[in-house]
């Protein structure tokens, strides 16, 4: 159903919504909070909760007006208490002396009085306590603005409703109930239900794609034995143990009668893409296509551009196609591969079009794999009759977590990195010294070094989080008056046209703006050796082993590499977890702390959706339901599953999809 038949959504509003992936209700339904703000009603609660919000029936018996604020006091449930508006001089036109209002705001003690400072005028809520949800919004829509819009998508919108009582039985609810709770949930007890509705529903999709990925394992395409020291003894450096085991497991995959499905993981800067394309070369050689598939186009650009040599060395053809690539480009590039004549093809979300057809694709290439669907990543496979499946990970996955996702792959793992390499020096620094550090970082750039500035959020969208006070848009004012006002930076993040982010990646491969002030974005895959230093403001709010990704965008070459950790909170818990990343360098160790410290749900980012494909689910909390489904299927017949799977599979992968252009335009 179409937003423009929600009141107050006019087309300026529907594109801002567009900006976040929402196009029509349904996307705006499975759109959810970020978190949920507790409104108390009574003025007694302060005392037992003070850092929660209130709504307060208050009579105001007078009014100061002053050059930059009016103080208005009150009673609320008779004590005393002082509302005041700074910069707001119309409220004195709408607030009077002698009448009652209701005000929803933070209250806090000032010269022991307590205060709201700029609350809000709110409807009466009737219940003693409410939970309201806070979404991570773009600029110029308000939070008020939006739980209207999805209270109005509920009374209007059918939603997708399918029975699972085969899985899980009816002891969460409907899905319907689930939706309406998470945006609206009367309690904890009964969001926690909801979520885990929505958890079991993607566990049973996950569990089925695996099953029938496997049952799917015909008869594949035989590759030619080649002499893989031929192929590995042309590089121009030497592989490490690790890197020789892979491929080694990879190519007697590969030669085998049966289709390929492996996992390749390893640690940051382990050498991935040397084996990736190496396994590319086998399928070519062979007589075959290969494909590479990205997960975002700064990615695609960045391993394309370091496949040219080591493919055209060979004698091999490549080509990139993306989201950005020109319609006329695009067309020409799509008729070479039809063709065959172009047998190494790398790309993002486009390579999955329907306009782009395989004369004798043989193997795939995923990379960071738990960031597509799972049709996303079935569609690429289907363009070949009985194709091999490389999935790639450089976000080390805890082993327990791996068996449970990954079980239906072979494993193989890149365990050392190359020579040369030195441990990167790590530092948690504290508000006090944040500009200290900023100088570091610009001694750093005048030895003719670069250095990356990580941001949690792009902006501070209307009524966010204010807890957090780092975003791109705040930190690049400091940037250029303060902080780094002697060197020229570029800023990189989800929200910019394909083709900026390509200009801002340039121009700090290049050095023209040795420093990158960036979000998540450049998390995976983006080497540049003469990177030494990245800084990750609110480092708090990151898993551990997010930030040991952000971390490997330096330590590329044998110069010495820094990563500042500047943490904006007093909590010994988030600094406690801060101090493993500064003790450890190993990936698995790092994930396997992060797992317990804080699930699975944060272990690949901030507030991350989509980890492996899960909105909800949390293998980390979340074994029971996993179980209960795992047994279930277990007891039913090919038909069956086939069916369920059919009937209900495009239901989940379009809210992964939404997901994903959501997390990749806020990255």
């Amino acid at each position: 159903m179409k937003l423009n038949r929600l009141s107050g959504l006019g087309q300026k509003r529907i594109e801002k919504l567009k900006e976040i992936g929402i196009t029509n209700m349904a996307d705006l339904l499975t759109y959810f909070p970020t978190r949920y703000e507790w409104i108390e009603t009574r003025l007694e609660m302060y005392h037992e909760n003070p850092k929660n919000s209130f709504q307060l029936e208050i009579l105001i018996e007078s009014v100061q007006q002053k050059p930059k604020y009016l103080l208005f006091s009150g009673f609320a449930e008779q004590i005393p208490i002082q509302i005041m508006f700074f910069h707001q001089s119309y409220r004195m036109q709408s607030i009077r002396p002698n009448q009652s209002y209701r005000f929803q705001g933070k209250i806090q003690k000032w010269k022991n009085k307590l205060q709201m400072v700029n609350p809000i005028l709110a409807k009466e809520i009737t219940d003693e306590r409410v939970f309201l949800p806070v979404y991570r919004l773009p600029s110029g829509i308000s939070q008020t603005m939006f739980r209207q819009w999805v209270r109005q998508s509920i009374e209007k919108e059918s939603v997708f409703e399918r029975d699972y009582s085969p899985f899980f039985g009816d002891q969460f609810g409907s899905h319907f109930e689930a939706i309406r709770t998470m945006h609206f949930p009367e309690n904890p007890s009964n969001l926690e239900k909801a979520r885990k509705r929505l958890a079991a529903e993607e566990a049973v999709q996950y569990q089925l794609a695996q099953i029938l990925t496997k049952q799917a394992n015909r008869l594949g395409i035989s590759h030619i034995d080649i002499d893989i020291n031929q192929l590995t003894e042309s590089l121009p450096f030497q592989l490490t143990d690790g890197q020789l085991k892979s491929i080694s497991e990879i190519h007697t995959d590969m030669i085998a009668p049966q289709p390929m499905y492996r996992l390749l993981q390893g640690d940051v800067g382990s050498g991935k893409t040397v084996v990736a394309f190496l396994s590319m070369a086998i399928s070519v050689l062979s007589g075959y296509q290969a494909a590479y598939l990205a997960p975002t186009e700064v990615l695609a650009h960045q391993v394309y551009e370091k496949a040219i040599p080591f493919f055209e060395k060979a004698g091999i053809p490549c080509a990139l196609v993306t989201g950005s690539t020109k319609k006329r480009e695009r067309a020409e590039i799509a008729e070479r591969i039809k063709a065959g004549e172009c047998l190494s093809v790398f790309g993002t979300h486009a390579l999955l079009s329907d306009n782009l057809d395989f004369a004798h694709l043989s193997l795939v290439v995923t990379d960071e794999q738990h960031r597509f669907g799972v049709a996303q990543r079935s569609k690429l496979q289907s363009k070949g009759p009985a194709v091999d499946v490389l999935a790639m990970s450089a976000t080390p996955i805890p082993r327990t977590l791996a068996l449970t996702l990954f079980g239906e792959m072979s494993l193989s793992v890149i365990d050392s990195l190359p020579a040369g390499r030195k441990p990167i020096r790590t530092y948690l620094v504290g508000p006090q010294k944040r500009k200290d550090a900023y100088g570091f970082l610009e001694n750093e750039v005048e030895k003719g070094h670069r250095g990356f500035v990580v941001c949690p959020h792009i902006d501070l969208a209307d009524e966010a989080d204010e807890s957090d006070p780092m975003s791109i848009e705040k930190l690049e004012g400091e940037i250029q008056h303060a902080l780094l006002s002697r060197t020229k930076h570029t800023t990189l993040h989800g929200r910019m046209k394909k083709d900026q982010q390509n200009r801002a990646m340039e121009a700090f491969k290049s050095g023209k703006t040795p420093i990158l002030l960036s979000t998540t974005i450049i998390e995976v895959g983006i080497d540049i050796p003469q990177a030494t230093v990245i800084f990750i403001e609110s480092a708090e709010r990151f898993g551990l082993a997010q930030l040991h990704q952000l971390r490997g965008r330096v330590g590329r070459s044998d110069r010495q590499s820094y990563c500042i950790l500047i943490c904006h909170t007093k909590s010994e818990k988030a600094i406690e977890r801060m101090r493993v990343l500064v003790e450890s360098q190993d990936g698995f160790e790092i994930a396997e702390k992060d797992l317990r410290l804080r699930g699975q749900g944060n272990l690949f980012g901030l507030e991350q959706h989509g980890s492996f494909g899960f909105t909800h689910l949390d293998l980390a909390i979340d074994q029971e339901i996993w179980e209960t489904v795992r047994q279930a299927i277990s007891t039913m017949d090919q038909k069956r599953i086939q069916s369920f799977y059919t009937y209900a599979r495009r239901h989940l992968d379009n809210l992964k999809e939404m997901r994903n252009c959501d997390a990749s335009n806020n990255r």
